[in-house]
């Protein structure tokens, strides 16, 4: 029941962001692989000086099936992350496991050209997290 309704909402999202007006959407899509596509939760960005905590949902193109969750950390200024949660969905949409990294959890560099690039590019600009990024989220960004 509940990925019937995110697939819903999500669903929403996309057809709302072709619109002309600007509607809010708390899984903005951002950047798509030959297979999936990915999003970002607006609604849960936290901010704390040059760090911004965020979520992204990893979705099957094929099916619409919700794959995993994971909340990372993102240090803007310095251009590393880290994976701070998980959660694993199986067929049955429920969450087949969970992992959560506490403060134990470890800072990597962001590669060049890859999607935690184009994640870092939407939340981060000047080497600080972008002032505005829930609005920002709300522009199309075309999926491939």
């Amino acid at each position: 029941m509940k990925n019937v309704l995110l697939l819903s909402v999500l669903g929403i999202c996309i057809i709302l962001s072709f619109a002309s007006i600007v509607y809010p959407c708390e899984w903005c899509f951002v950047t798509a692989s030959k297979e999936n596509y990915y999003y970002i939760d607006s609604e849960n960005l936290k901010v704390s000086g040059k760090e911004i905590t965020f979520w992204i949902l990893k979705q099957d193109i094929e099916t619409g099936k919700v794959l995993l969750q994971k909340k990372f950390i993102m240090n803007c200024e310095d251009e590393i992350t880290a994976v701070r949660d998980v959660k694993h969905f199986g067929l049955t949409d429920t969450i087949l496991d969970a992992i959560l990294y506490d403060d134990n959890f470890e800072w990597v560099d962001i590669p060049d050209n890859s999607k935690m690039q184009v994640f870092e590019q939407v939340l981060c600009l000047d080497g600080k997290p972008r002032a505005n990024t829930k609005e920002y989220l709300q522009k199309p960004f075309a999926k491939k």
